[in-house]
């Protein structure tokens, strides 16, 4: 009798695989929304530190960004860039109730969310599969060098992308296929609470208490339950995250580092700056200088 994951994981890969065919076939449909007002704070709208690939199973979501929206329909795919405000409203009609699968990362970690809801609600988690190995860095590699190619304009950009999207969904089946392999188990509260603060890692009221809360539980338990599965404290967690974005913000010249704190969820320039230094063990512009000297040509 297969495991609970064992038939997730089946899933998983029978998803991937039929996608990967219809690509590989050019018969798939693949939304790529235009990069704009990235990590500004709209109603409704929230946005991730890493990109993020939606998989529709059945019923549809409709997406809606600053400038543009799309409604992804079952058997289509879309990449939602790192730092892109959306909002998400699921369509889910008797006849094919909503169900997608999100795939999103955190530096070696790669993530499968399932996610359902009723008609017209946003979605939410219903479980979490975490797979730990080094191939999700090259995976995610690939979908950060589809949206550099997303912002230009280029006559070859489209062939490029296609061979990316095949790079990238054979990668995630190879991973899937070795499950057994990577695969970590967590509590789904753990999986909702780190859902929760990848969408909203911008927010500075975004606190262990409110997250306990939603979660159902006391901040004290929650914190015992975050820190069985990861090893982390949720506030650790949460730290090491808004750090992690902001070693990527600070690549980008054109931001300076009070933009840098805001977009990271930081109440002040102070407060950014004692915790950068904290968990990188040197200066944010330290950092910033570094990594320009790194990558100079």
């Amino acid at each position: 009798m297969p495991s609970d994951f064992a038939d997730r994981n089946a899933f998983q890969r029978q998803l991937v695989t039929g996608y990967l065919e219809r690509l590989l076939a050019g018969k798939h449909s693949f939304h790529l929304p235009p990069l704009q007002q990235l990590r500004t704070r709209h109603p409704g709208m929230h946005f991730h530190p890493t990109p993020e690939v939606f998989l529709q199973c059945s019923g549809s979501n409709v997406f809606t960004c600053p400038d543009s929206s799309f409604e992804l329909k079952p058997q289509e795919a879309c990449l939602i860039h790192t730092g892109l405000p959306h909002g998400e409203i699921g369509r889910s009609p008797v006849e094919a109730p909503f169900r997608n699968l999100v795939i999103c990362f955190e530096n070696t970690h790669l993530r499968f969310l399932e996610s359902l809801c009723q008609d017209g609600g946003v979605p939410e988690v219903s479980y979490g599969d975490t797979y730990i190995t080094s191939h999700a860095a090259q995976a995610l590699t690939y979908l950060n060098r589809i949206s550099d190619l997303t912002a230009r304009s280029s006559p070859n950009a489209q062939l490029h992308i296609d061979g990316l999207l095949r790079a990238f969904f054979a990668i995630v089946l190879e991973i899937l296929e070795e499950g057994d392999t990577y695969h970590r188990s967590y509590d789904i509260r753990v999986i909702r609470a780190q859902d929760i603060i990848s969408s909203e890692i911008s927010d500075p009221k975004l606190t262990i208490q409110s997250l306990a809360n939603r979660l159902g539980c006391s901040a004290d338990h929650f914190t015992r339950l975050f820190r069985q599965h990861t090893g982390d404290t949720p506030n650790q967690y949460l730290k090491r995250r808004r750090i992690q974005y902001a070693t990527t913000l600070l690549q980008d010249p054109k931001l300076n580092l009070s933009e840098v704190a805001w977009s990271t969820g930081f109440s002040s320039l102070n407060y950014f700056s004692r915790a950068f230094h904290q968990v990188m063990n040197c200066s944010a512009s330290a950092y910033r200088k570094r990594q320009n000297t790194q990558f100079a040509p």
